[in-house]
């Protein structure tokens, strides 16, 4: 369970502006009836986003055990209680459990819009690597994430994105790999409510205890500063095909 956090801090600060023995001649806000300070305050203050899960009854959580679920649904959607709507903003899935298919998708956009992770069979074997969908029929390969950026079911798995409400892009990390700055598809992200962060698709693990348990939780995060450096440029999918960052990934 979660609380979601508070920062009321111009609250106070305009309550105390109004107390009595802070109404000194240089103090401004003494002209103000202590009602119009308040509504200022509320005008004023914007809470930080913050991720978390919704759960019954309104509660909110900041990770949920799928274990007992995915023994008979294992393409499960979670979804952030809360839309992005504005400002740039970093957040973290991790998921304790992840295979072929589990991924990171961006709602709100148009499109099918995210981050997947995939594999190749080649001549030397199967090696896992990370997709970007632009759309239901277009999936690129990421270069920059390399052949072996997670591991199947065996490892946790940690999806950064920093999403930027503003320019109307996010910037994908991998176990922290840094990843493209990708501008969404079209400009149905600027429709209220927003975007909205999903993650899909667990591993089942039927009745076999040799799979670990399946957890997924998440946070807001501080930016990691090379993520800054990466969201410097963003491109659309098309564009990073065209020059060789993102590769055919074929049929999925």
């Amino acid at each position: 369970m979660a609380e979601v956090h508070k920062t009321p801090g111009i609250y106070t600060f305009l309550g105390l502006a109004t107390l009595p023995r802070l109404r000194s001649p240089s103090n401004n806000l003494r002209h103000l009836p202590r009602e119009i300070i308040q509504r200022i305050a509320r005008f004023a203050h914007r809470e930080h986003y913050f991720a978390c899960f919704p759960l019954l009854g309104g509660a909110f959580a900041e990770a949920v055990d799928l274990t007992a679920r995915v023994e008979t649904e294992p393409v499960i959607s979670l979804r952030m209680a809360h839309p992005l709507r504005s400002g740039v903003t970093y957040v973290e899935v991790t998921t304790t459990s992840a295979w072929y298919g589990t991924r990171l998708l961006m709602e709100g956009v148009g499109q099918k819009f995210g981050l997947e992770l995939g594999d190749d069979v080649s001549e030397e074997g199967s090696v896992n690597r990370a997709l970007i969908w632009e759309s239901v029929e277009v999936v690129h390969r990421v270069v920059s994430f390399g052949d072996e950026c997670w591991t199947w079911c065996d490892e946790v798995v940690v999806f950064g994105a920093l999403v930027d409400m503003v320019r109307g892009c996010v910037t994908f990390r991998l176990n922290g790999i840094d990843g493209p700055c990708v501008r969404f598809p079209g400009d149905e992200w600027r429709r209220p409510p927003g975007v909205w962060l999903t993650i899909q698709d667990f591993p089942n693990i039927h009745d076999d205890d040799s799979y670990p348990d399946v957890v997924v939780s998440c946070a807001t995060r501080p930016v990691p500063p090379s993520l800054l450096v990466a969201a410097n440029q963003p491109k659309y999918a098309s564009e990073y095909y065209a020059a060789g960052a993102f590769e055919d990934a074929g049929p999925v």
